[in-house]
Parts: C-alpha cells; sequence; structure tokens
C-alpha cells in the first residue's frame, strides 16, 4: 500500500540541481477526472459543445468538456465537415497518442471508446438529436459553483415553501 499527495511547490537540491518533486500530466489528469469527470461543462453556457446543421456541415458551439481529466476549450464556431447523407456521430474524443481531444464525424457503425457523442446528425433528413445530456454517450460536468446555487435554491426552497 502507498500513500500519494499533492500538489506542492519542487524544491531544487543544492547539489545536483534536480527538484525533489515531479509531476508530470497524469498527476493532474487523474485529480481532474476524480473530481470532474467526464462530459460538456454547461455552467453559465448552456449551448458549450452544442451541434447544430449550416451547409452540409456540423458547426459545433463554443464551450469547454472534459474527458477523463483531459479538458477541450473551443472559443469560437468550429466546423466539422460531412459527406453523404448517412447519420453521423459528432464526437469529441480523446487521442492520447497524438496527445489531443479531436472533434470529429464518425459513422454511427463505429464504437466511441474515449469519446463524447455531442450529436447524431441525420444527413439525408437534414437534423441534429443532442446527446449531451444522455450519460450513455456523453452527460453533462456541472461545476461547484453551480452545484453550490442548486444547493442554496433547495435550502431557501425548503425554508420558505414547505
Amino acid at each position: 500500500m502507498a500513500l500519494y499527495d499533492g500538489f506542492f511547490d519542487a524544491v531544487p537540491d543544492e547539489k545536483t540541481g534536480e527538484y525533489d518533486r515531479a509531476y508530470h500530466a497524469g498527476s493532474f489528469t487523474d485529480y481532474f477526472e476524480q473530481i470532474i469527470g467526464s462530459g460538456v461543462c454547461i455552467h453559465n453556457n448552456p449551448d458549450s459543445f452544442k451541434v447544430r446543421l449550416e451547409g452540409g456541415a456540423a458547426v459545433v458551439s463554443p464551450g469547454y468538456l472534459f474527458i477523463r481529466g483531459y479538458w477541450l476549450k473551443n472559443d469560437g464556431d468550429h466546423t466539422v465537415p460531412l459527406s453523404g447523407a448517412e447519420t453521423w456521430a459528432i464526437v469529441a474524443r480523446l487521442n492520447l497518442g497524438q496527445r489531443m481531444i479531436d472533434i470529429e464525424a464518425l459513422s454511427m457503425a463505429q464504437a466511441y471508446p474515449d469519446s463524447l457523442v455531442l450529436a447524431l446528425v441525420n444527413g439525408e433528413a437534414g437534423t441534429v438529436e443532442d446527446t449531451r445530456h444522455n450519460t450513455d454517450v456523453c452527460g453533462i460536468v456541472d461545476s461547484a459553483g453551480a452545484l453550490s446555487i442548486k444547493v442554496e435554491w433547495a435550502v431557501n426552497y425548503i425554508d420558505n415553501e414547505i
């Protein structure tokens, strides 16, 4: 059994110049995964990563999301080209080999490991099914600030209404 702690400032060893603590990305992603989990962050932005169709392409709205402790910020409309009239899954996919999260259109037949399915786009019908709130394929991350507001509302409701 071992105990782990962190994050503390590293102190250099005067003899070797090496630091006594070294953190890597995994130290932080493990931490964030325990607190935040995976999903689209909608606090202060209910349209975070919402998908719409424009001119035969899927357009993903600005926002934040987290996958296994890794994060992606989209600071403007992001266009994902679509081809054909099939149904597409618009996903945010964690790619550890390339060290990135990308947004792409995948066919419905493909599996989605380490991905959040943001929407299903039916090219033939021209429709978009928002799947951000579906915890089976995506999910929502609500911030601690939003949680405290909800708790305060609930306490006030109980005190004043019940």
